[in-house]
């Protein structure tokens, strides 16, 4: 999840974003994320924090799969801001989903630095990119399935 947060400038830099413009990709995806927070608890509260979570998940893995045929300006920032948006829910419901299904958040490896040693010296963001949208999705998808085993007979859950 967090890998656009720390490769987006520099994807963008190679993809021939100005600088100046690369460094602003950091505040449209915060702007995105702080969207995301506040919507997210808000629909919690409606729909269900599992449900509201899953579908952020799967959003957000989406638009790190849609990242790999993004590589203009005007898309760069539209991928920044929705990003953002649905990994700030994710973000802002993490830790009372989980919570709610284990006795301890400490379980499983993934992230960033997995994802910096993937990449191929800042050339080759691909398998990188695969990667981390990869394992989002599976946590979509555990998500679901954690989601439908917690709560199976209610709606919003």
């Amino acid at each position: 999840m967090w890998t656009p947060y720390f490769y987006l400038a520099d994807y963008s830099l190679a993809n021939g974003m100005s600088s100046k413009l690369a460094g602003y990709l950091f505040v449209f995806l915060n702007t995105g994320s702080l969207v995301g927070r506040i919507a997210g608890g808000f629909l919690a509260d409606h729909l269900g924090q599992f449900n509201v979570i899953t579908t952020a998940c799967y959003c957000s893995a989406i638009l790190l799969f849609s990242w790999l045929a993004i590589t203009s300006t005007g898309g760069l920032i539209v991928l920044a801001l929705l990003f953002g948006a649905s990994s700030g829910i994710i973000i802002a419901l993490m830790m009372s989903t989980i919570a709610h299904m284990a006795d301890h958040p400490s379980k499983g490896l993934a992230g960033t630095p997995i994802t910096g040693a993937i990449f191929d010296k800042g050339t080759d963001y691909s398998r990188g990119i695969i990667f981390s949208a990869a394992v989002m999705m599976v946590g979509a998808i555990l998500t679901s399935v954690a989601r439908y085993t917690f709560a199976k007979d209610k709606v919003v859950a």
